[in-house]
């Protein structure tokens, strides 16, 4: 396990899949919200930023969604 860069830890958060109920985390630096694919049942959810916390909201993206998608 590699350790996190305290500078970075502000970008991290976990959120959970609203499909499968999965839970994940995602490096959020410089966007307020990235278009995945949950990790478990590869459904392409928007995950964006919450203000408090470490947690991320997470919903499932419409078909045709224009964005570009991370890894």
């Amino acid at each position: 396990m590699v350790a996190m860069d305290p500078s970075a830890a502000t970008a991290w958060r976990s959120y959970r899949c609203p499909v499968c109920g999965h839970t994940d985390g995602v490096l959020l630096t410089g966007a307020d919200a990235v278009l995945i694919r949950c990790s478990h049942c590869d459904t392409p959810l928007e995950v964006s930023s919450r203000r408090r916390g470490q947690t991320a909201d997470a919903k499932v993206t419409a078909p045709g969604q224009q964005a570009k998608e991370r890894a």
